[in-house]
């Protein structure tokens, strides 16, 4: 079974394909995409810049030559402004049909992660995970800015937990 975890956002969005046989998991992608988005004025223009990371996402995920099982997205519910929420689901579901998958669901931070601070869950399912999983991962966070990692870090918790779903 092949299941994609995203964690989106306006600036970087991630995710990550994790191939689940019974209980044993490996890791297949993992990717950080950033926000190619240049302002042409001193005003950020949201809506131009959503759509920009819309774009990026989806060139990203076109990449891919794979169906999926499933792709579970995670709903962002510490962004309280309703405009930027709403334009980080359209950035997400529009780059979500780029690719083939079977089933599609939305899981809402606190069920999918064992507690809110990101370190300490962060620390958490780097402790139940095996080591070939780990060096699987460390392998695609190696390229990857240290401040950048926990998106790409939670993608692969988003992935995981869906495939004990």
């Amino acid at each position: 079974m092949l299941i994609m975890g995203i964690d989106p956002g306006i600036n970087e969005c991630a995710f990550a394909i994790v191939k689940s046989e019974g209980k044993k998991l490996t890791l297949v992608e993992a990717v950080l995409v950033r926000n190619t988005y240049k302002k042409v004025s001193s005003k950020v223009d949201k809506k131009e810049k959503v759509i920009q990371m819309a774009r990026d996402f989806k060139k990203a995920m076109l990449k891919l030559d794979t169906s999926l099982d499933l792709m579970c997205i995670e709903l962002t519910t510490s962004v309280l402004n309703h405009d930027t929420l709403a334009r980080m689901a359209f950035a997400g579901g529009f780059a979500a049909g780029s690719v083939e998958a079977s089933d599609i669901m939305v899981v809402a931070p606190p069920t999918w992660k064992d507690v809110s601070d990101k370190l300490e869950n962060h620390e958490r399912m780097y402790a139940r995970m095996t080591a070939k999983f780990k060096k699987e991962l460390d392998v695609f966070l190696k390229p990857v800015p240290n401040g950048k990692r926990h998106n790409i870090i939670d993608a692969v918790g988003i992935a995981i937990w869906a495939s004990k779903q």
